[in-house]
């Protein structure tokens, strides 16, 4: 059963269950949410949900358009995943029912921060309503990327996988005039960086001490900086030396985009990587994938995606009291 609202319960045991959350992290995507993930999960303190991304709360995520090619995380058996012992790490899956959701965190065993990372949390446009239902009290995080490079980056990811072939500019395009849209039904590069509308729908709900906004570029600069933060915000040891030395889900760039598509297009490529060991697919990222990433953004991709993005970031500076002029240069 779903707690009741009115109750104001938070991250504290409902009757006979495990703990709740009592913070998310809500994205963006392709803001350096992995390597927080990586991050938090170091501090004894901290719990989150095994599987990264479980998209709970965004309601509004259309399961049944989601492109069979895109459909990473919907393979997973939640159920039997949720009945194991939760040592098995996932990336992303679709939850839709509380009882499983709850179980994710049935083996918190006393730490004061538990949470969860979703992208979808902050693109969704329910998602802010249906966390507040759940704890009026949730405590909120997120990363924000300049937009133009946050689409690029999603880009390379998309082509990393096979999901596209062709140049920036000509996919970024055909997104953004797409009729149909959606998470995972389209690739949205422009849509997830409209950053000033999705705060709107936390602000709503959520009182200011309630949310910490970080800039990708401080997590960047100074990652020691922003989970130190971090920490402090979720009411646990900040002195605990969390290693921060490094960067998770690096994108690197295929050498034939057209070959990397056709083998997913096809299913090949995920039939190699379940029947593939461990060193063969390590194997294989050195044939299909470049050593060094030489994509770059043309003037042409910031000319397009520069006027798209310019009133929003202009809001969201007045929202949020930073400056981001060099967004838009």
């Amino acid at each position: 059963m779903i707690p009741d609202p009115a109750a104001g319960m938070t991250s504290t045991m409902e009757p006979n269950h495990a703990p709740l959350p009592n913070f998310l992290v809500v994205g963006a995507a392709k803001a350096g949410t992995t390597s927080i993930y990586q991050y938090l999960s170091q501090h004894p303190e901290v719990y989150l949900s095994p599987i990264k991304e479980t998209n709970y709360f965004a309601k509004d995520i259309p399961l049944d358009k989601i492109r069979k090619d895109y459909y990473k995380g919907g393979e997973l058996d939640v159920e039997a995943y949720v009945n194991t012992d939760l040592s098995e790490q996932i990336h992303i899956a679709f939850v839709s029912q509380w009882d499983h959701y709850r179980k994710l965190y049935k083996n918190v065993r006393g730490q004061k921060a538990i949470g969860e990372i979703s992208n979808s949390y902050l693109h969704s446009s329910v998602a802010a309503r249906e966390i507040h239902a759940v704890d009026p009290r949730m405590k909120i995080i997120m990363i924000l990327r300049d937009p133009i490079k946050r689409a690029f980056s999603h880009y390379k990811m998309t082509l990393r996988v096979g999901l596209v072939k062709d140049c920036f500019y000509e996919e970024v395009q055909r997104d953004y005039a797409a009729l149909e849209k959606g998470f995972r039904v389209s690739h949205l590069y422009v849509e997830m960086g409209m950053y000033a509308e999705q705060l709107k729908r936390y602000q709503q709900y959520f009182q200011p001490e309630q949310m910490r906004i970080y800039l990708f570029d401080d997590l960047k600069d100074n990652a020691a900086a922003v989970i130190d933060d971090m920490l402090r915000f979720l009411e646990v040891d900040p002195n605990y030396n969390v290693d921060t030395s490094f960067q998770a889900n690096q994108a690197s760039v295929p050498k034939n985009a057209g070959l990397v598509h056709f083998l997913r297009k096809t299913g090949l490529r995920t039939l190699a990587k379940r029947l593939s060991p461990r060193f063969l697919g390590e194997a294989a990222k050195k044939v299909f994938y470049k050593e060094k990433d030489d994509l770059v953004l043309t003037q042409r991709d910031k000319d397009f995606l520069r006027p798209l993005f310019e009133q929003d970031v202009r809001e969201l500076e007045k929202m949020i009291h930073r400056d981001l002029s060099h967004w838009l240069t």
